[in-house]
């Protein structure tokens, strides 16, 4: 049988021991060579030779060649967008009825039908799979005919999946399927099925499953009030030095201490995340740490905090921290730094944090009878359309004009506010505009 340890490529080494190896065998296997000339193309970016190759390989009618030649030429077309060749090429693996490239291209067939939403064709190419009874393949199509079934909103059928994907008892898929059913099990408010389905992942040790279960048993537990049962599964996520798990442990675990008051355990947690340098969970435990020591009138260190979230450039929690960063300096006096920062997150355009922004520089700057950058700054807030600053900064702006005078602007900025609908905003708004009709204005 050739040997291909897998779809992806090999470097120029493995190609040339492959063909050293197969020289010094006897006569060189012409169709193993095209199928790893194939893959070492196919890793140079070189998609025209490695289809050439591949195609030999496939011609040649090898029984093992060939079959997963057409893999990996199904797996090359599909990186290109190629989905009918793709198609045709898995399909062909699949008639081969080879032991392993069959299973392989079923399931690869059903992942790219349900990319295409061909639901009924990647539901019959996964079952195929399953079917084959791979000890690879067959789990991982379980596996994933449960996250297409979860994701159709068939429950049951996704269960089962899954079930069948954890009893395989793969080294690998049984934990991910387990963590995947206990997330399932979650939004069906099934606490004690999606506690076990969290635990049998993390008792499995994987490298990757067992850290994220644990996450997600935290999250579970901390919303069940077991804060004890949270912090446990946390540590345990934080102690496996998981890249991405530990540090989303240790943000979840500040979260969960600030909220018990345990100061210096919120804050050990959150620099533990800082220090990750994770590009997601390090700006979040900064931003998080920042309104820690806010609260506790640490302005210096919540200044720092706020900065280091800045400075990461995270699309979310870089304007998260300049909204915050600027309430803390206009509270400080610092209508400058205040200003700077608001423009900051202003300039992000996040579709949250930059209406927020608008809003408080238009409250800034009307504070500092700079009436027309604040309506600017409101009118800004205004055209983002934001289902609560938008409205919010109407009735803003709805005060300033008519504290100027200006009462048919006030009274249609008051309309922008009521014709949002916002359960809180849109009463205000009436209640303005009430008041503003007593004073006249068409």
């Amino acid at each position: 049988m050739v040997k291909v340890p897998s779809d992806r490529p090999r470097r120029s080494a493995s190609w040339l021991k492959v063909v050293q190896r197969a020289a010094r065998s006897g006569p060189v296997d012409q169709a193993a060579i095209a199928l790893n000339l194939g893959l070492l193309l196919a890793g140079q970016g070189d998609a025209d030779g490695a289809k050439a190759a591949y195609q030999r390989a496939i011609d040649s009618g090898h029984a093992d060649a060939a079959p997963q030649a057409a893999v990996s030429l199904g797996v090359l077309l599909a990186g290109l967008e190629d989905a009918d060749g793709a198609r045709t090429a898995y399909q062909r693996a699949i008639d081969s009825g080879h032991a392993d490239a069959a299973s392989t291209a079923a399931v690869n067939l059903g992942l790219l039908l349900a990319d295409l939403g061909d639901i009924d064709g990647a539901k019959a190419a996964y079952q195929r799979a399953i079917d084959y009874g791979h000890a690879s393949q067959a789990p991982r199509a379980a596996l994933s005919l449960g996250n297409l079934l979860a994701g159709l909103g068939d429950v049951d059928g996704a269960k089962a999946a899954y079930q069948r994907a954890i009893d395989s008892g793969h080294a690998d898929t049984a934990p991910q399927a387990a963590v995947s059913l206990g997330i399932l099990l979650a939004n069906q408010g099934d606490a004690d099925g999606a506690k076990a389905a969290y635990q049998r992942a993390i008792d499995s040790g994987h490298a990757d499953h067992a850290p994220l279960a644990a996450v997600n048993l935290g999250l579970l537990l901390a919303g069940l009030g077991d804060a004890d049962g949270a912090k446990a599964a946390y540590q345990r996520a934080i102690d496996s030095g998981h890249a991405d798990h530990a540090p989303a442990a240790a943000v979840s675990l500040g979260v969960l201490l600030a909220g018990q008051g345990d100061i210096d355990g919120a804050r050990t947690a959150y620099q533990r995340a800082i220090d990750s340098g994770h590009a997601d969970h390090a700006p979040l435990a900064a931003v998080n740490l920042g309104l820690l020591l806010a609260g506790l009138g640490d302005a210096d260190g919540a200044k720092a905090a706020y900065q280091r979230a800045i400075d990461s450039g995270h699309a979310r929690q870089a304007p998260a921290a300049a909204v915050n960063l600027g309430v803390l300096l206009a509270n400080q006096g610092d209508a400058d730094g205040a200003k700077a920062a608001y423009q900051r997150a202003i300039d992000s355009g996040h579709a949250d944090h930059a209406p927020l922004a608008a809003v408080n520089l238009g409250r800034l700057l009307a504070d500092q009878e700079d009436t027309n950058g604040a309506k600017a700054a409101y009118q800004r807030a205004i055209d983002s359309g934001h289902a609560d600053h938008a409205p919010l900064a109407a009735v803003n702006l709805g005060l300033l004009l008519a504290g100027q005078g200006d009462i048919n602007g006030a009274k249609a900025a008051c309309q922008r506010a009521i014709d949002s609908g916002h359960a809180v905003l849109q009463s205000q708004a009436l209640r303005l505009l009430v008041m503003l009709d007593s004073c006249g204005g068409s």
